[in-house]
Parts: C-alpha cells; structure tokens; sequence
C-alpha cells in the first residue's frame, strides 16, 4: 500500500483531525500511561509540522512509519537487560574495562578526570559543553534526518532506514551481551572512582536534565556505543551529500564520544565498536540502494 498516497487522498478536515488523533494518543501514553520515550516528543513535532508545511502530507506519510520502527527499536532498547536476564545472559563488567587497560595501559575515562578534576556541585563550562553534546545526540539524529529529507526523500530514507537497521541489531548485542559502563565498575570497587558528570548535576534545569534521562535509558547497553554509532552515521551521510565541505560534522560524533568517556558512560571500546556499526551499516545501504531509495541491480555481495 502507498501510504502517501493514502494520506493525500485525505481531505484538509481528514487530515487535521488524524494528526489531532495522533497527537492526542502520544500525550496520553506519555503522561497518562507514564511511558515517556523520546519517540514522544519527535512525533508531536512531526505532527505539528505536517500541520504547518506545505509538504506536510508527505512529511507525515515519510517520517510517521519510520518514527513507529524507531518506537519498536526504543522499547526494545529500554527493555533489553530485562530480557537479557530472563535468558540468563551474564553481565559482562570486568571484560570490558580489562581490555581497554590492556590496550591504553590505563583506563581513559578515569585518567580523564584525573586531569580535569570535575567538581559536580560546581560544573565548569567545560562541563555544560559536555552536556549539549551528549545531549545532541538524543535529537541531532533527527534534524539532520529532516535536512536529509529537504535533500531528496529516497536519501532520507536510505538515511534513516539504515540508522534504524543498525540500531535493531545492537539491541539484539544489548541482549545476547549486556556491557556493563565505567561508572557501574567504579561503584562495584573494581576500578577506581568516577563520577557521572553527565548524570549528577540538573544542566539547564530539570526539563533537560529529565529529557536526557528518561529517553530509552538502559544502564547495561554500553557497546556498542550509539552515541557514538549514531553521530558518527550521520555524520558520514553529511560528508557524503556535502563532500570535502562536510568534512566538519565529524566534530560532533568526536565531541558526543568524548563526553561520555569524561562522563563515565563508555569506555572508549565502546565506541570504536559503535563507530564500526556506523561505517557498516553506512556501507550496506549505499551499496544495495541509490539516492532515490532503489534498490541497485548489482551489489558487493554479488
């Protein structure tokens, strides 16, 4: 079924009283229910510019279906260590923090503070600069994904499809492997103390603050990293569109990946192997599919 041409067979009323629907269905399972996603928030926004664009059906009958995936995958998400328990999967914490002594001779995350001394009463601008990165990447993933759609709407989808592939299959490591983090280590006494820079200190008030918390948060899905996975995709799409010129957009997935590792929430294995997703999946979908989200008559694996 072609769903846009579904939607443009609504009349104005029709379509205005589904996005009311919508809308009014997100507010009561978010604040009703209590099941606050950041899926949540990025549909009532879609909705409200389907209501205001002039492409707004066609915004709408792109992005809803993809946003609805992308719910499926924030579920999961939120809900991987408990199934990961219920199948008796062991919680790998030394594993982890071994290897990256092993490969460094120290441990970063830890060294990092060290050298930076964090004071979570008083948090340096540094520190608030941390925060708007790892933030970002809670939302950035969708802003660019509507520039990729202002690009050509096969190119958002080849975009978000594959961000969405990558992202269900690290689920699926979050359950067969849960990775325990740096500051879950430090807790235990297996390594020595950080503290959760991102996570002990209200940045730019509650809202905020509760938004980066409440947001498909799982404790024990540390690698791969999709801090990491996520910014680093995006941002290889940017330089694929833009060239040379676009260069610049790798800043973020190194700024995202650099605040978790001095906020304790990765170790930098971590997000090696989040990139690695990234550059895989990124891969995949340009070579199986072009710009206009087709799919290529020859591919690598051929």
């Amino acid at each position: 079924m072609n769903i846009l041409k579904t939607i443009e067979a609504l009349t104005p009323r029709q379509f205005r009283l589904l996005l009311a629907a919508i809308t009014i269905f997100i507010l009561f399972i978010d604040y009703g229910l209590g099941f606050t996603y950041g899926m949540n928030t990025i549909i009532l926004i879609v909705c409200a510019m389907a209501l205001v664009l002039r492409r707004g059906k066609q915004l709408f009958a792109d992005w809803i279906p993809a946003l609805l995936v992308f719910y499926f995958y924030e579920f999961s998400r939120a809900h991987a260590f408990d199934i990961a328990t219920a199948l008796h999967r062991p919680l790998i914490i030394d594993g982890l923090f071994k290897l990256e002594q092993s490969i460094f001779g120290f441990l970063p995350n830890i060294k990092l503070q060290e050298v930076i001394h964090p004071v979570i009463t008083n948090p340096t601008l540094f520190d608030y600069v941390m925060f708007v990165f790892y933030g970002g990447f809670f939302w950035m993933w969708a802003v660019m994904g509507y520039y990729f759609w202002l690009k050509g709407r096969g190119l958002y989808k080849k975009y978000m499809y594959g961000l969405i592939g990558f992202s269900l299959v690290a689920v699926l490591v979050f359950i067969l492997f849960p990775t325990a983090p740096p500051w879950y280590a430090s807790d235990l006494g297996l390594i020595p103390h950080v503290d959760r820079i991102i996570w002990e200190f209200q940045y730019f008030g509650t809202v905020a603050f509760d938004n980066v918390q409440n947001i498909g948060r799982n404790d024990f899905a540390a690698l791969p990293s999709l801090h990491t996975g996520w910014t680093f995709y995006m941002a290889l799409f940017f330089t694929k569109v833009n060239k040379w010129k676009g260069a610049w957009m790798f800043i973020v997935p190194a700024g995202v990946a650099f605040a978790t590792w001095y906020g304790a929430e990765h170790y930098v294995v971590d997000s090696i192997v989040g990139a690695l997703f990234a550059i895989t999946a990124f891969a995949i979908v340009n070579d199986f599919f072009d710009d206009e989200f087709k799919l290529r008559k020859r591919s690598i694996l051929e």
